[in-house]
């Protein structure tokens, strides 16, 4: 930044965020530069290779697979945006939707993890606003705020709400719910905004399956769902040129196939943000595979403890990412993974969710902040 370097990182999908206060040129008309080197990219076995033995996460198919040659992009592939902030940053904000057994009324949930510069009395106000743009509700709360990381959950019931459902078994609605944090003297410390649907989901057995199987059967605001999916894989192998309005014509086509669920498959990327709100508007299901896939040779999954440091850091990122969309149905461990005795590395015998990176995966997914100011 400005001549001085100021970090250096390594990791397609985990963000990087760097404070430039101190770095930027605020009195002079002198030009604020930022410069970002990129080294060649690692090698990472592609589909014919061994899966037990990969120690980076990176978008594999880009090595070579059935459906794509081998070009690995090397450069930026999200957003760069510059940020500012006064006494609090906004970290993490997730407003949890629930939607009542009327399948009318609707509540919120309203997850913060803020970092406090400036300990003292901050003034939050919210504004749930419907697909057309109007105002549904809107509410303030006063908080006293002491200094550090802090984590605050506050409740609202927001009256009538339209409920979400999947392709073929109702309208979709969707809501935004923006977040304002003002300060002593009412300047703006800091903003925040997702996108939230109104819907109860739970998986049950299939009809007539054995007692101890697995639920397999969506149930959406209290009626089953009969899964009519398809495979999603990136657009292209360079995501980082694909843009919003792209995802249009592909997820239209799967609406109108009668398609209500696409598996993101794991051996790629967790999509740009735009796919997601396109599925919330089409009323397309997502079934969500961390990142992990098979190979040609071996299909076990690695235990080596620095990839799994890697994998519960990459897992958390997606599950904050994703987490307040209502097409969000379902998190798959990988892609056509299998706990194989090779060479003897798995116990024959060992149960899926017993492996250590499936516990990795797992780990994000356990990550609701607990309450700590409630109204």
């Amino acid at each position: 930044m400005n001549r001085e370097r100021i970090a250096t990182f390594e990791g397609m999908f985990q963000p990087v965020i760097l404070d430039v206060t101190h770095r930027l040129h605020t009195a002079t008309d002198e030009d604020n530069v930022l410069q970002v080197v990129f080294f060649t990219a690692p090698y990472v076995d592609g589909q014919i290779g061994h899966s037990h033995t990969v120690r980076r996460l990176k978008s594999r198919f880009n090595y070579a697979w059935d459906w794509c040659p081998r070009m690995i992009p090397v450069g930026i592939w999200r957003d760069v945006t510059l940020r500012t902030f006064a006494g609090v940053k906004i970290l993490d904000f997730f407003p949890e939707a629930r939607l009542g057994d009327d399948l009318r009324q609707g509540t919120l949930i309203l997850h913060h993890r803020l970092e406090v510069l400036h300990r003292g009395a901050y003034r939050a106000t919210y504004r749930m606003l419907d697909d057309d743009g109007s105002e549904q509700w809107t509410r303030s709360w006063d908080l006293e705020l002491p200094g550090g990381m802090r984590e605050v959950e506050l409740m609202a019931d927001v009256g009538a709400v339209a409920p979400w459902w999947p392709n073929g078994y109702g309208e979709h609605p969707t809501y935004r719910v923006e977040m304002t944090l003002f300060g002593r003297d009412g300047e703006i410390a800091d903003t925040a905004s997702k996108t939230v649907g109104f819907r109860q989901m739970k998986w049950v057995q299939n009809p007539g399956a054995p007692e101890n199987s697995f639920p397999y059967t969506p149930v959406v605001n209290g009626r089953r769902i009969f899964i009519k999916g398809v495979n999603w894989i990136p657009l292209s192998p360079f995501y980082g040129t694909v843009r919003p309005h792209d995802y249009g014509p592909y997820l239209e086509r799967f609406m109108a196939m009668h398609a209500n669920l696409v598996r993101v498959w794991g051996g790629a990327i967790y999509e740009h943000d735009a796919f997601y709100r396109h599925c919330d508007r089409l009323g397309i299901l997502v079934w969500q595979e961390f990142l992990q896939s098979s190979s040609g040779l071996t299909n076990s999954q690695p235990e080596d403890p620095v990839f799994l440091e890697q994998l519960d850091a990459v897992s958390r990122v997606g599950v904050l990412q994703l987490r307040s969309y209502p097409n969000l149905v379902a998190w798959c461990g990988g892609n056509e993974l299998m706990w194989e005795d090779v060479g003897g590395l798995y116990p024959r015998g060992r149960a899926p969710s017993q492996h250590p990176a499936i516990e990795s995966d797992r780990a994000g997914t356990r990550s609701e902040p607990p309450a700590m100011v409630s109204s």
